[in-house]
């Protein structure tokens, strides 16, 4: 039966303070947080912590839709897009791409690209970190094998975006740097992350043969 928990009470007004926080210091990722809290210590009041178990998955998932603050993009993004930069250029170089780089910027004779925040690849990370966390709840098996899946995507998404960057590049100087940076630039991240999707999906596989 269903009971409930006091413990939850606690959790709401947890939620209340950061919202009454956020609107006092213009914090709007505090507000945003407030909301799955407020959810989560509700819930908790009303069906109690044995119920609160079984839909703990469903609810740590609505996490993922809170935006990340300003700090923590730019702490990441940075690292990410020198990252990119790098790897992407050292890709071209193998391919006989006659590519340079200083930083993020990249330029070969026709084509010139700077990897800015946006293209660094973190919204995709936390999209991707959405679907692993969906894939590794579902994959069967152990914890350990969870987390596996959970923690593929990283690198297969900053594998993705490297990937994009080289084949823009590549688009830029043998095409054009208008068909590069307007039509294959919008719609590549589409493609990459149905890639990145299936990719999960192979590596969840893979995980549950070797158990």
């Amino acid at each position: 039966p269903v009971q409930v928990c006091v413990w939850g009470l606690p959790v709401l007004g947890l939620a209340l303070l950061m919202q009454v926080a956020s609107e006092w210091a213009s914090v709007t990722f505090l507000k945003a947080l407030a909301l799955p809290v407020a959810i989560g210590g509700l819930a908790w009041y009303l069906v109690g912590t044995r119920m609160m178990r079984v839909v703990l998955f469903p609810y740590l998932f609505l996490y993922f839709a809170v935006p990340w603050p300003d700090f923590a993009i730019e702490a990441i993004s940075v690292p990410l897009q020198h990252f990119s930069a790098a790897a992407s250029t050292m890709l071209l170089g193998l391919v006989g791409v006659p590519i340079e780089r200083e930083g993020v910027h990249m330029w070969t004779p026709r084509f010139d690209v700077e990897v800015a925040v946006p293209c660094s690849g973190i919204r995709s990370m936390v999209a991707i970190l959405g679907i692993a966390a969906l894939v590794g709840y579902l994959t069967q098996g152990k914890l350990w094998a969870k987390g596996v899946v959970f923690l593929a995507g990283i690198p297969i998404t900053m594998l993705a975006n490297v990937l994009r960057i080289a084949a823009i590049v590549v688009m830029g100087h043998y095409v054009s740097q208008e068909f590069a940076m307007t039509f294959f630039h919008d719609y590549s991240s589409p493609f990459l992350f149905f890639i990145s999707a299936l990719s999960l999906l192979g590596v969840k596989k893979l995980v549950e043969k070797v158990q």
